[in-house]
């Protein structure tokens, strides 16, 4: 696996809230299901019903926006022109 392909992989981990590594990053006590914010839903409608202004039941999640990292002034051509340098094999694709 090379240093890239980790990266990415490492990237994936860190927006999947059901990851070891998502929990440790956002200094959560273990990794949260679907089944868990599902069922936080539920309470907080159950409880909505049931009470006036009820505070939302509290979630470990972070406001999922994902980050946009660099930025450059390079064309397309230009980018997968470096990118073939390191031994990458991209093609110009025309949208």
């Amino acid at each position: 696996m090379s240093w890239g392909e980790a990266i990415r992989l490492t990237g994936v981990l860190l927006t999947d809230p059901t990851s070891q590594v998502f929990a440790a990053r956002n200094d959560w006590s273990g990794p949260r299901s679907p089944e868990w914010f599902l069922l936080a839903d539920l309470f907080d409608l159950t409880h909505r019903a049931h009470a006036k202004n009820p505070p939302p039941y509290p979630r470990p999640q972070p406001e999922h926006r994902p980050a946009r990292r660099g930025g450059t002034t390079m064309s397309r051509a230009e980018v997968l022109a470096v990118l073939n340098r390191y031994g990458h094999d991209f093609k110009e694709v025309q949208r």
